[in-house]
């Protein structure tokens, strides 16, 4: 998931970056991505680290009380990853990608018409 994010972002950025020299209606730097998409490919990461490290103490016997970090993990997972993330920004980060899409694909359009 953090890859896929990551590189998501990466390729609606440039996407956008490269658009906004054939079209006005793309929004300005600091308002392409809704609700701090920017960040979620380091979040996810952040996470995973955290969890990877939970569980290679447990099986290294450094930790005991599995349940509290399972615990921990679900509140995480529930609450940041999905409440804030995708319940709260959903929508408006899918519009972000979307309007990003679009304008690489209108940039495709134009470029085969200038070829024929």
């Amino acid at each position: 998931m953090t890859a896929c994010n990551g590189v998501t972002l990466l390729l609606a950025t440039r996407t956008i970056r490269d658009s906004r020299k054939e079209f006005s209606t793309i929004p300005e730097r600091g308002k392409v991505f809704a609700r701090g998409f920017e960040q979620w490919w380091w979040t996810m990461l952040i996470y995973a680290v955290l969890i990877i490290i939970l569980a290679s103490s447990y099986t290294a016997g450094l930790l005991v009380d599995i349940w509290a970090y399972v615990f921990i993990a679900v509140v995480v997972t529930v609450g940041v990853h999905y409440i804030s993330k995708c319940v709260g920004a959903g929508a408006a980060v899918r519009g972000s990608l979307a309007r990003a899409f679009f304008a690489g694909e209108r940039m495709a359009i134009l470029a085969r018409r200038r070829l024929s």
